[in-house]
């Protein structure tokens, strides 16, 4: 006669970022979730913002915060300071839910610009791409008619956000 055995067996739990994917799908999902912040902030009003806006493939990303804009002889400066908060906002396979801080100063003078974004907060993927990712982290644009340079800093899912993102091109 067999005797039933039970076995317990401790479990490891991995804290921060997403161990299970890989820099590809940390890029690939920021990229579908950054495309909602895009898009969003196209419809923005200069002043204060309280917006929601559909994303591609359902779900909706809300913006509320302050667009600051000045027109000048010389240029134009630009600043935003929001809170990103997304409801299973879909694009592309992938479903983003979380919030984000977002801000963004920029100065176009003389056919060059020059913008920085700054994001921190929490997201949550879903779908083609699945895990928790932590985001702290920095993007500097340079861009006139004939060059454009992008660099990042700080982290994304736990990782080098240099690393992940300019490797792709991404901004």
């Amino acid at each position: 006669m067999c005797k039933p055995v039970l076995v317990f067996v401790p479990a490891i739990l991995l804290l921060g970022g997403c161990p299970g994917l890989t820099d590809a799908q940390v890029e690939e999902a920021w990229g579908t979730s950054e495309a909602a912040l895009t898009s969003a902030s196209a419809q923005a009003p200069t002043g204060d913002v309280d917006l929601d806006a559909d994303c591609t493939d359902g779900g909706s990303v809300a913006l509320s915060g302050t667009l600051t804009q000045n027109v000048g002889a010389g240029g134009v400066e630009q600043s935003f300071d929001y809170t990103v908060a997304y409801t299973a906002c879909s694009k592309d396979g992938i479903v983003t839910d979380g919030d984000l801080d977002w801000s963004l100063e920029q100065v176009v003078d003389g056919g060059t610009a020059r913008q920085r974004w700054s994001y921190a907060g929490t997201l949550t993927w879903s779908g083609d791409v699945s895990g928790t990712c932590d985001l702290e982290m920095e993007a500097e644009q340079e861009a006139s008619s004939t060059s454009a340079s992008v660099s990042w800093s700080g982290t994304i899912c736990d990782r080098d956000a240099s690393v992940v993102l300019e490797a792709s091109g991404s901004y």
